[in-house]
């Protein structure tokens, strides 16, 4: 139970195949996966491929899907990155909301979780991303098939390692 050993513990040591993967207090391994592997062990994660068309200050601006997107953080070394972003990091956008990075889709599928609703979104070539939305926050519960606006801060997504 992943919840109940970031819960419980300090520090907690991923392996994968009898290899350590990474290791750090429960925060970093939640918040700064290094690799897809961790990303997905802990929690669910959407993950963009993104190219990275422009280095910028202490981030860099990326392409994915034939979108824009700014991204805190250092730039990968290479050309292209591989970003995680997780469900509950996604806001969807009211009119007249803005957001860093943004994008459109159409609500597939929704479920009430109690504290938050967990919407499926069709995101055009981004194919479907996950967001979770505090049910007090959302208002009314969602129609499927609505057209939905979503946004995301530039340090809300991380880069991560293939593996």
């Amino acid at each position: 139970d992943q919840e109940e050993a970031l819960a419980l513990s300090d520090r907690v040591a991923i392996l994968r195949a009898g290899r350590l993967v990474q290791q750090g207090s429960p925060a970093e391994l939640y918040e700064k996966p290094a690799t897809r592997f961790v990303a997905d062990f802990l929690g669910r994660s959407n993950f963009l491929r993104a190219a990275v068309t422009r280095r910028d200050g202490d981030g860099f601006v990326c392409e994915a899907g034939g979108h824009r997107f700014v991204q805190a953080g250092p730039a990968p070394a290479g050309v292209s990155a591989l970003l995680a972003l997780r469900p509950e990091k996604i806001s969807v956008l009211r009119d007249g909301q803005a957001a860093a990075n943004t994008i459109e889709g159409r609500l597939a599928a929704w479920s009430y979780l109690g504290a938050a609703y967990q919407l499926e979104v069709e995101a055009g070539s981004l194919g479907r991303l996950a967001v979770s939305v505090p049910a007090w926050r959302h208002g009314p519960a969602p129609e499927a098939g609505a057209r939905v606006a979503l946004g995301w801060d530039p340090d809300a997504a991380v880069v991560v390692a293939e593996d």
